[in-house]
Order: structure tokens, then sequence, then C-alpha cells
């Protein structure tokens, strides 16, 4: 009977030990890390009467190389090895990846250069990123595509900036890791507040609760709304002045292994709603307003 009670004892002693030690990233230096995103789109736009839809994939393979860790800091080399987007649209599909053979396609040429120019990410344990420079990425791989005109090189540049620059890159590593919970208890819940800032900017307010834990890991369930700053300032949109407003909903679920603090899984649903008004200039003297809903699924494996 006493071996029995001791024994329950230290199984106490250790679940409450597990309990009280928080998540957070414990990267092995020398180990390689890896996040698959996988990212589906539809745009449906009401454009001067017409309904126009977009639908977009996007498929990124990212490694995390840890080349050292010092302190609270993790120094990561971060290679984009794959990268493939395909866009479907009244005018037809295009599709760009880093794995074509096509040279003829400047843009599959520099994601190809891109996937072989790693570049540095500086970690905190918190899921916080301290220095990226994924941007001397970028210029290094637009260099090096010696068929591309100066006119083609800054728009290339900028469409790589929006999807892989340094803002993005640091946007989307912090909000990956921003549901580590307080507790690793099931039922534990708080709240959470996140912005997205693309070609558009976006606040989400969270609700959070950890619906599942093992020894090895956490799964974390969410909900929120999201919606654009109100009287947003204007933004530039296919060359366009535009303002915006835009609202809606965000469900996901992230499940966290406990050692590493690396993200295991995660899937995210979002389904928004609003306009985006063309401000009056050459192409549209009077203005124009364009209707849209976005439903948009994201995941993320290893």
């Amino acid at each position: 009977m006493k071996k029995i009670t001791t024994a329950a004892f230290l199984l106490l002693c250790f679940l409450a030990s597990f309990a009280e030690k928080p998540i957070q990233l414990r990267l092995e230096k020398g180990k390689t890390y890896a996040q698959i995103l996988n990212i589906n789109s539809k745009v449906s736009q009401l454009v001067q009467g017409m309904s126009m839809d977009i639908e977009m994939g996007i498929v990124t393979t990212t490694s995390y190389k840890v080349l050292d860790v010092k302190d609270s800091l993790i120094f990561t080399e971060v290679t984009l090895s794959s990268m493939k987007t395909t866009m479907k649209s009244p005018m037809g599909t295009m599709e760009f990846s880093s794995e074509s053979q096509n040279a003829s396609d400047p843009t599959s040429m520099l994601l190809q250069e891109l996937s072989k120019n790693p570049f540095k990410v500086t970690l905190t344990q918190s899921g916080k990123v301290a220095e990226v420079n994924s941007s001397a990425a970028i210029d290094k791989a637009i260099s090096s595509v010696a068929t591309l005109s100066d006119d083609q090189k800054g728009m290339l540049k900028k469409q790589l900036a929006d999807q892989f620059g340094d803002d993005i890159m640091k946007q989307n590593l912090e909000n990956g890791f921003a549901y580590y919970p307080p507790k690793k208890e099931k039922g534990e819940k708080w709240n959470s507040t996140l912005k997205v800032k693309t070609v558009i900017e976006m606040e989400i307010q969270n609700q959070n609760e950890v619906t599942d834990v093992t020894p090895e890991s956490v799964t974390v369930k969410y909900n929120g709304e999201m919606a654009s700053p109100e009287n947003a300032e204007p933004t530039m949109l296919n060359g366009l002045n535009a303002k915006y407003a835009i609202s809606g909903t965000m469900d996901g679920t992230v499940t966290l292994d406990v050692k590493t603090g690396w993200i295991i899984s995660s899937t995210v649903n979002q389904n928004l709603k609003g306009n985006i008004d063309i401000l009056p200039c050459a192409q549209a003297p009077s203005g124009m307003q364009v209707p849209m809903t976005i439903t948009t699924t994201q995941t993320v494996t290893q």
C-alpha cells in the first residue's frame, strides 16, 4: 500500500511539473526543422456589374537549420527550398515554380534562384523574431537572373517582398507561434490580438482554448473576428489608389510539440467580406466600388 501511495505521489508531481513548464522554442543546435505551408484562396468580386472569380494556391517548403543557441536566442539559417504559385482567373491559368526548368519563365527562374539563397533568422524562445534578412536573399536572387529588365526586376521584387520579405516573414512566424498557452491544461482559455498586413491590414481578436494535452503535444483551437482598421489610409492596389473596408471570421487548430515548441500541424479558415473603393483616377474618373468575398484555407505541416 505504501509503495502504491508513493508511486501515485510521484506521478502527481510529474504531472504538475509537466503542466507548469511553459511551451517555448527549445530547438537544438545542428538540427533542421521544416514547415510546409499550403494556402488556397478564392476571391469573388463584382467589377462594374460583372462577376469575377480568382483562385490562388501557394505551396512553400521552408527549412530552419539551427546554427547556434545562446541564452534565449536561437540563430537559424532559413532556406525556401520549394515554392509554387498557381492562379486561375477569367484570363486563364498561370503557374510559377522553383522546380520549373522553363528558362523563358522569369518568375519561375527567380524562385529557383531564391531557393539557392538561404538567409538568417534569429528567434527568441517566446516565438518572437529578433532579426530577419530575407530581403538580402531576394535582392541577390533578382541580380542572378540576367534576362530580367529593370521594370521586371522592380515588379518582381515587390511581389517577392509581399510574399517572402522581412516584414511578412516576421509576421507569419510570430503569428504562427502566437498560440502558446499560458498553461498546458485542457480547458485553459485566453484571448489574444493579432495583426496581419499584406496588401491590406487586418486586426484579429481571438478566443483560444486548449482542447487536448498529451506528453508529446498540446492542441489549441481558436476562433475570432477579423476587420480592417476603421478609416484605413488608402493603399496602392495594382497601381491604383484604393481604400478598403473588409471584415469576417477566422477559426483554426494548432498542435504544438511540447519538447521543442515547434508547430506539428496547423489549419486556419478565413471568411471575409467587404468593399474596395478605387479612388478617382484616369482609369476611373468617378472612382469605383468593388464588393468582394474572400475565403482562405491555410495549413502548416512538418
